[in-house]
């Protein structure tokens, strides 16, 4: 078993600030899109793009970056499965305050576009170490 050498891309986990600042971004414009998709008016696009900003980041600093890091320790940091696991961070928590069916579908589909953001920063983001 040989240690692994500091910068070692293959074993090593991202850098986490971008992928953060992606997913934020993420978070946001997929919630101005999907609520714009339900009819919002466009005045309401930029404070319901800043709320889910804000809303996302602790999201996604809370819970996303630890379920990120325990994928990549089991080698299973796949698009699918933080799509999956953003839809489930979205949905679970915000769906339980928020009465409605439809809450955690739309909950977890901002939570699994932020995920994928995340999930793409990684990718773009490691090649270049």
């Amino acid at each position: 078993m040989t240690a692994l050498a500091p910068g070692d891309s293959t074993h090593a986990a991202p850098p986490l600030w971008r992928p953060v600042i992606a997913a934020t971004l993420g978070t946001a414009m997929s919630a101005i899109l999907l609520f714009w998709m339900l009819g919002m008016p466009p005045s309401a696009a930029l404070p319901v793009g800043a709320l889910a900003g804000i809303i996302g980041f602790l999201h996604i600093f809370l819970v996303g970056v630890p379920y990120a890091l325990w994928m990549h320790r089991l080698g299973w940091f796949k698009a699918w499965t933080m799509t999956l696991g953003g839809f489930s961070i979205g949905a679970i928590p915000l769906g339980l305050i928020i009465p409605g069916p439809a809450a955690p579908l739309i909950f977890g589909g901002i939570g699994a576009g932020g995920a994928l953001a995340f999930y793409t920063a990684s990718r773009l983001f490691d090649r270049g170490r």
